[in-house]
């Protein structure tokens, strides 16, 4: 099943640098803890609307 999610665009202007990519890393981090969160809130909204149509 494909799903899609919206996500705002998003641009980081960076140098190209070791130090610059592993400052990026906590900002990618967060960004997939947000949409895993919204994954899982969806999933459980979904499910909670089809266990009261099946009362």
């Amino acid at each position: 099943m494909r799903r899609k999610i919206k996500i705002p665009k998003v641009t980081f202007h960076f140098e190209d640098t070791p130090e610059a990519k592993a400052s990026l890393q906590p900002a990618y981090n967060r960004i997939f803890d947000l949409v895993r969160q919204e994954i899982i809130h969806k999933r459980q909204k979904k499910q909670k609307n089809e266990n009261n149509q099946n009362k």
